[in-house]
């Protein structure tokens, strides 16, 4: 998807309030699907606060309002870090 037509559909979809921006679209029967990834990264530990390592991406999807009457489903590739911080019990975040 092009930086113009990204903007775009950041614009109409108004993803950018969720952090996250279009990378690609198709529509697929009754579904508008929306490819998107986060804008910035935050790899701090929740918990204790140490930077991560950066684990794998996992996708998530999102259900929303209809768009023009196609339900969209937002597929974010969202990162996973584990924290290497030894007296943290929290290993992937």
């Amino acid at each position: 998807m092009s930086a113009t037509a990204s903007l775009l559909a950041d614009t109409i979809c108004r993803t950018a309030e969720l952090g996250v921006t279009n990378t690609d679209a198709a529509v697929a029967g009754e579904f508008t699907h929306l490819f998107c990834s986060p804008v910035s990264l935050d790899p701090v530990c929740a918990d204790c606060g140490t930077a991560g390592r950066l684990r794998d991406h996992v996708e998530r999807k999102v259900t929303d309002l209809p768009i023009v009457g196609h339900p969209p489903r937002l597929h974010v590739r969202v990162p996973r870090f584990n924290c290497d911080h030894s007296g943290c019990e929290t290993r992937i975040s």
